[in-house]
């Protein structure tokens, strides 16, 4: 069967060949690699997603399209992780908790304190303990770049359930890092 989108590739002996895939630099491959592990945690994961996304593109991408690249990777992280395990915790169990007065439960820092940044390794492993659509749309919109819109579209959710569930999203992952402690 022929493809429709037949492209010149170089094969390690040197010699040209046609493949029926895009071709795509190693930057692109790299990049959407890169965004498949920001998604996903499991390293194996985040490889099979870009390998779905790579055998989908011979079909609807255009020679060298990162964007696309980019946008089936993201899909197929979502799905990917919506497949996962279907016990989350409680996106209230990880908000602040707050005093009948309006103060918080906990103070956020002591008086005078400069803040202090999290450690990578601390925001990833806080990140991961947030239900996964909050963790999905916090990836999306924070991590990512997507949108509002986008992020809600990739999603399957309408832009307010989204700009809820990223607020509380924020909110939670502030409790995680020691903010409210």
């Amino acid at each position: 069967m022929n493809s429709p989108l037949p492209s010149l590739s170089v094969s390690t002996d040197g010699a040209a060949r046609t493949s029926p895939f895009p071709t795509f630099s190693h930057s692109h491959v790299v990049e959407a690699l890169a965004t498949a592990r920001r998604l996903l945690a499991d390293d194996g994961a985040a490889q099979r997603v870009l390998s779905q996304a790579l055998v989908g593109a011979h079909v609807a991408v255009d020679e060298g399209d990162a964007q696309q690249l980019r946008q089936r990777v993201i899909l197929a992280a979502v799905a990917e992780h919506r497949a996962g395990p279907a016990h989350e915790p409680e996106i209230t169990r990880l908000l602040p908790r707050f005093q009948a007065d309006g103060h918080h439960v906990r103070p956020r820092t002591l008086p005078g304190a400069p803040p202090r940044a999290p450690e990578p390794k601390a925001v990833r492993n806080a990140i991961e303990r947030l239900p996964r659509e909050h963790r999905l749309v916090l990836l999306l919109h924070d991590v990512e770049g997507l949108g509002l819109a986008a992020a809600a579209r990739c999603l399957g959710v309408d832009v307010p359930l989204a700009r809820a569930r990223l607020h509380q999203a924020r909110l939670a992952l502030c409790e995680l890092l020691g903010a409210g402690s």
